[in-house]
Order: structure tokens, then C-alpha cells, then sequence
């Protein structure tokens, strides 16, 4: 399938004065073209009161600098990056070993940072250990900092960010979320004078988790049970999407089968980023449910010694089954449906937020799209169109992560993978 190109060689050009040292290129390209409608959105805020000694401004020069070597293709770059990376670990540990200023937001900030540096210079591995450890790290430093780190507006995108790494964490490794987290991040939404769609769905989080968990366990395996969880974490789920992202927030359409559309030719048109992002969270969350309510109704049909409590009868297994199989397809199809606005082909300005399209909203697509293109249920055409939808922004963006994402879903990945690549393929 060809896919147009968007006009980001135009949008994304940098243009530093002759004389600006190469240092300040790198940080000047990762605040102005990657982080814009990020999780790392309050970094200006904090560079411009750094020193620029500081552990921050090394740890943004790392990053910067290995955004700027993987989207101008100058490898060289990369002996400054790890210099910079190296230089932040120093400080970071140095910072650490003081109370004081172990708390600074600066100095969870570098933490982040150097967890997206990871991501950017990840290798083709499935290993998160270095990953998992600065999200460790930045949530020793959370509990450290206490609930009035909440009260500042650049203390709580801090906690936020750091929370949503530590809920993916216990999902993949099926750990139950700290009651610290579940705790404030109820007080953050209260307290927070511009709360977001992203943050807004704990119950619905923690519901997933504890559903996971219980399987892991073994305190849930009887199949009936395991999809009457199901059923009930998706009506939390369901009802996340109608209260925080009621109609009048996005917009359908439908579009000609041309350019960058989804395979059920409609797209979705958005108010602004965050909620595209929250939309595809849930809808994620729908899919991975169905999904498993399809494999436990199939295991259900496997058995032949039914126990005598009222099980549901072979046929309406294989209903059941379907449905789930549809609702599969339902989330795949919404989640495709985000692609267009993100690469602002053919799209009104209507709605969606006017700021020009950025690495980041590129790298917010490639762990949805992984996760509808790894699940077994979708399509052929579904997988093939998101196969090169990742290689689009693998060559327009730089990106290879999305070149791994698409390799993996046609070397047959499997569909627990989609929990495991978080690390890599969401790194902003």
C-alpha cells in the first residue's frame, strides 16, 4: 500500500544561527519537534531555570542529541549522546545520595529523560530491565517527594508521567498497583486545575491489573469467572470513553479510500493529542479484554466434563465467541481510525489541535498500532495495513522503532508482546 508523505521535511527543518554550539541544536530540536504534546511537556519550563551544569541539562543533551542523530541519519552523534547520558548518570547518583536535593523536580525529570534515552538507543531486545530500573528509581523518588509534590503544576505532570510508567510495569510483570499510586493519583485528579482524559480512568486501571494479577495467581481460572471479570472491566472501560470522551470531543468521518486512511475508511478528527491518546488507551484495553474473553470462551468449548453449575451451552459459546471476535475488530478499527490526524493528511483543522505534526505524535502511534497488529484476531488487511503504516513513520520520522514494531507483527509476534513493548515503542 503507498502512503503519501506528509509535509513534515517542511515543518521539521532546523534552522540554528551559524554560530549556536551543536549542544544547544541538539536540546533546541528535542523541545521544539519531540516533546510537544508529550509527557515531557514541562521540560521548557524547567530547562530555562536550569544551570547549565545541571543533571538536567546533560540528560537533555543526551536525549537531544540521539533524537537529532537518528532523525538527520548522523550517526556520529551518538559518541556526544552517550557522553551526555554518561555525564547524567554521574549527577543523577550524586544528586541521589542528598535528601535535599534528591527531591528537586530536575532531578526526577533526568530520571525520565534517561528512560526515554533508552528507548531511543534501544537495541532489538526485549529486555526492560534498564528501562525498569529509572522507573523504579523515579518512584522511590515519588513516595520520597510525598503527596505535596501535587500541589505544583510541574510536581504533578511529573507524578502523572511517572505513574503511568509504574502502571504498565506491574501490568506486565502482573504486580498489583502500590495503594500509594492508586491513593494520589485520586488526589491529583481532584486537586489538578486542568485534569486530562489520560489520567482520569484509575478504577478502570486498576481493574485491569487486579484481573491480571488474580489469573497470574491462580485465584481466577475457571473460564466463566475469568470472562465475567472481563465483562465487568470493560463497562469501567466503556465508561471512561462515554464520561471523559463524550462526541463532542472528536469527530468521525468518513474518507476516500486514499493516503493514509483506516482500513474501515473513516477517521477520527480530535480537539487536541491528549485525548487521541487517551481514545487508543482505552481502546486497547477493550481489544486485550475481548480478546481474552474469545480465548476463554474457546478453552470453555475444549472441555468436555462440564461442571454442573449452569455453564453456557456449546452454541452460545460460539456466539459469544464471535461477538468478542467482532468487538476485536471494533477496537482494531478505532484505533487505525487515529492515524490520518496524526499525520494531518486530508484533515480539516476543525477540531484538531493547528501545532505541526512532531516526532512525538508519530511515536504515540507505534504501540497501539503494534498491539491491533500483533493480536491474532485481526485481519490480514489489517495487519498489512498497519505493517506499513509503522514503515511510514520508520522512514518519515526516523523512527526504528517502528520498523521493529512492524518486523515483529510479521515474524508472528505474540500477543502478550504488546504489554512487554511499552519501553521501547512508546518512548515520549
Amino acid at each position: 500500500m503507498e502512503l503519501q508523505r506528509a509535509e513534515t521535511s517542511k515543518t521539521m527543518q532546523i534552522r540554528p544561527s551559524i554560530n549556536d554550539p551543536l549542544d544547544d541544536v541538539a536540546v533546541t530540536f528535542l523541545l521544539s519537534h519531540c516533546i510537544q504534546g508529550s509527557n515531557f511537556e514541562y521540560l521548557p519550563v524547567l530547562y530555562t531555570a536550569c544551570d547549565i551544569n545541571s543533571v538536567l541539562s546533560s540528560a537533555l543533551k543526551a536525549v537531544g542529541f540521539a533524537s537529532l542523530s537518528l532523525y538527520a541519519s548522523r550517526f556520529e552523534l551518538r559518541h556526544q549522546a552517550l557522553t551526555f547520558y554518561s555525564q547524567a548518570i554521574t549527577k543523577v547518583n550524586k544528586a541521589l545520595t542528598s535528601h535535599d536535593s534528591a527531591q528537586h523536580d530536575d532531578v526526577l525529570a533526568s530520571i525520565m529523560l534517561l528512560s526515554l534515552y533508552e528507548a531511543l538507543t534501544l537495541c532489538k531486545t526485549r529486555d526492560t530491565k534498564a528501562w525498569s530500573s529509572h522507573v523504579h528509581g523515579a518512584w522511590s523518588l515519588v513516595i520520597l517527594r510525598g503527596p505535596q509534590q501535587l500541589q505544583s503544576k510541574v510536581g504533578l505532570e511529573l507524578f502523572k508521567q511517572i505513574a503511568t510508567g509504574v502502571k504498565l510495569l506491574c501490568i506486565q510483570n502482573c504486580v498489583r498497583l502500590p495503594l500509594q499510586l492508586r491513593q494520589w493519583v485520586e488526589y491529583g485528579l481532584r486537586n489538578s486545575q486542568t485534569p486530562d482524559a489520560a489520567s482520569a480512568q484509575p478504577s478502570a486501571t486498576g481493574a485491569f491489573t487486579d484481573l491480571r494479577v488474580d489469573i497470574a495467581e491462580g485465584l481466577l481460572s475457571d473460564s466463566d469467572d475469568i470472562i465475567s471479570r472481563c465483562e465487568t472491566v470493560l463497562q469501567l472501560v466503556e465508561d471512561f470513553l462515554v464520561i471523559h470522551l463524550p462526541s463532542e470531543r472528536h469527530e468521525k468521518v468518513a474518507i476516500e479510500p486514499t493516503g493514509i486512511a483506516s482500513p474501515r475508511k473513516f477517521y477520527i478528527n480530535f480537539r487536541n493529542h491528549h485525548i487521541t491518546n487517551a481514545w487508543n488507551t482505552a481502546w486497547m484495553a477493550k481489544l486485550a479484554l475481548n480478546n481474552m474473553i474469545y480465548q476463554q470462551e474457546l478453552r470453555a468449548l475444549k472441555v468436555t466434563d462440564l461442571s454442573p453449575k449452569g455453564v453456557a451451552s456449546p452454541v452460545s459459546r460460539v456466539v459469544r465467541a464471535a461477538m468478542a471476535q467482532e468487538e476485536v475488530s471494533k477496537a482494531a478499527e478505532n484505533i487505525c481510525a487515529t492515524v490520518p490526524q496524526s499525520f494531518q493528511v486530508d484533515v480539516p483543522q476543525k477540531l484538531s489541535d493547528k501545532s505541526s505534526t512532531n516526532v512525538f505524535k508519530a511515536s504515540s502511534l507505534v504501540w497501539p498500532l503494534f498491539q491491533v497488529g500483533a493480536n491474532p484476531l485481526v485481519t490480514v488487511s489489517t495487519k498489512d495495513y498497519i505493517v506499513n503504516t509503522l514503515r511510514y513513520i520508520a522512514s518519515e520520522f526516523k523512527l526504528p522503532q517502528a520498523q521493529w514494531a512492524g518486523d515483529l507483527i510479521e515474524e508472528g509476534a505474540d500477543d502478550e508482546d504488546w504489554v512487554h513493548m511499552y519501553h521501547a515503542f512508546y518512548a515520549f
